[in-house]
């Protein structure tokens, strides 16, 4: 169940990690499946990998767009599966960070 091309599930796994990856792919996609999105007027931070997962058909900014109108656009190291693990997560942290730190500088009440 392993699909090379779209890297879903890593040569390291063993049989329990594979399957609990297929069930959490399957989860998402039905979730996916069952959304309907609302317009929505407050901010929006996107974390978008650098590296495709597989050849892109959608381009989430521009669907995003079409419901938020304050959206931030991060890019971060890895793709979709890999900005979550070593080495990668340490730039999407980073990404983080930044924006709670502009947050936060921006929450406080001027003097």
């Amino acid at each position: 169940i392993r699909s090379a091309s779209a890297k879903l599930i890593p040569d390291e796994a063993d049989e329990a990690m594979a399957v609990r990856i297929m069930e959490m792919f399957e989860r998402n996609v039905q979730a996916t499946v069952n959304y309907r999105c609302a317009d929505y007027a407050g901010r929006v931070d996107l974390y978008q990998a650098e590296e495709l997962l597989v050849p892109s058909r959608r381009q989430p900014f521009a669907e995003w767009s079409n419901v938020c109108t304050h959206i931030h656009l991060h890019h971060v190291p890895g793709n979709h599966l890999t900005m979550v693990h070593d080495p990668h997560v340490q730039g999407l942290a980073a990404a983080i960070s930044s924006v709670l730190a502009e947050c936060s500088t921006s929450d406080k009440p001027s003097a």
